[in-house]
């Protein structure tokens, strides 16, 4: 079964939290992307905070704080099947808790580190950026000032 959302955080995690106390879910996708298939079923999944907040309280408090920020730093990220590779992390956090951030060599827990690592870079890129383009409009009010 494929879970079809919003592409909302929140609808994501309440496709996560329909995994677990539904069907289990073989992927999540975004709806607007979504290609049909004559093999797997689709099941659309609307937006329920409360099942979202749920969720989003079970991983600060089952994992860890710190795999809270990592799921949502890689959702925003624009990795390839994302929702399905933090849909198979966080079953893997539930089961091992905050042992998760240990296991490198999972191929899992790599993927969602690299993407992790690729928001980071992209994050500390555009901070260098602006600290410039600040720094440019400092600079030309001060002439405008001597003016």
């Amino acid at each position: 079964m494929h879970y079809l959302y919003d592409e909302t955080f929140e609808g994501f995690l309440t496709c996560v939290h329909r995994h677990y106390y539904m069907e289990k879910a073989d992927g999540i996708f975004p709806i607007a992307r979504y290609q049909t298939d004559l093999v797997t079923a689709c099941q659309p999944v609307k937006t329920d905070a409360e099942k979202a907040r749920a969720v989003y309280g079970a991983i600060a408090q089952k994992i860890s704080a710190h795999d809270l920020e990592r799921t949502y730093r890689v959702f925003r990220s624009n990795a390839e099947n994302k929702e399905s590779l933090l849909l198979s992390y966080l079953r893997l956090g539930f089961k091992y808790g905050p042992r998760i951030r240990l296991m490198h060599a999972h191929p899992v827990v790599s993927e969602v580190e690299k993407a992790e690592r690729r928001v980071g870079n992209e994050v500390h890129r555009l901070c260098g950026l602006i600290r410039f383009s600040v720094t440019r409009s400092a600079a030309s009010v001060a002439e405008e000032a001597k003016c």
